[in-house]
């Protein structure tokens, strides 16, 4: 499951993998629930994911 850390976080969980807090990363669905009841992470909604993604637009190119 994809997961945003909170805090920098290295563990079992992670496969040892480092993430600096605000990085995404995925876990395995059997650690996500301790992860998140420590408030190490947060899950990831892929529809704002999917929003954040898309590239802003110029709205003077627009306008021509």
């Amino acid at each position: 499951m994809k997961v945003q850390f909170v805090n920098d976080f290295r563990g079992r969980e992670t496969q040892e993998v480092f993430y600096q807090a605000g990085e995404v990363g995925e876990v395995t669905d059997e650690y996500v629930v301790g992860l998140l009841r420590e408030g190490v992470v947060v899950t990831v909604d892929m529809k704002e994911e999917t929003l954040d993604s898309t590239p802003p637009t110029n709205k003077k190119e627009k306008q021509k």
